[in-house]
């Protein structure tokens, strides 16, 4: 941007708050409400889906840590970072779905499975992968938004089916988190 100096830090004021101060309000609601069902979860086992969401929390957290992060530490280089938010993304999605899938009470072992292995494959080349294969990365990227779409998709569906109160809020949720 160019223009004016007191115009500019207006500007770059607003960003600040947008880009830095919502992620940290976000990181810390997280942060909570993961530890809040890690915890229920340890008194409640077969309570899966607590444990599953404070997983989800807990990828989430670090994602954002490494976003906010203004230097590479604990990373040896950007590129170091830039492996390791891939991978965050990929089990942030995957814990997702794993998550969607037991609050909506869904068996789909074949599925899980696929995406499990999906996962790991995806992880093991965001480590391994010549720096020169970006569009690789971009193309895993790609892979799993739609997956999450896909999910955020079919559980409305199975939240129609069931006719379980708690699943369709959930699905209304994710369809209005879909739509914004």
């Amino acid at each position: 941007h160019i223009g004016a100096p007191h115009v500019l830090l207006a500007w770059h004021q607003a960003q600040q708050w947008n880009f830095r101060t919502l992620i940290i309000v976000n990181l810390m609601v997280s942060a909570v409400l993961g530890t809040l069902f890690f915890c229920a979860w340890l008194l409640h086992r077969a309570r899966s889906v607590y444990g599953w969401y404070a997983l989800h929390c807990i990828v989430w957290v670090v994602f954002c840590a490494n976003v906010l992060a203004t230097e590479v530490w604990p990373y040896p280089s950007t590129m170091a970072m830039a492996r390791v938010n891939l991978m965050l993304i990929v089990l942030y999605i995957t814990t997702y779905c794993v998550l969607t899938w037991r609050f909506g009470e869904q068996r789909l072992p074949r599925t899980e499975r696929a995406l499990w292995w999906l996962s790991g494959l995806s992880c093991i080349y965001a480590l391994l992968a010549p720096a020169s294969m970006v569009v690789g990365a971009k193309l895993v990227l790609l892979l799993f938004t739609l997956i999450a779409i896909a999910n955020t998709l079919q559980f409305p569906l199975h939240a129609w089916r069931t006719k379980v109160v708690a699943h369709r809020v959930y699905a209304t949720c994710l369809l209005l988190f879909l739509a914004s």
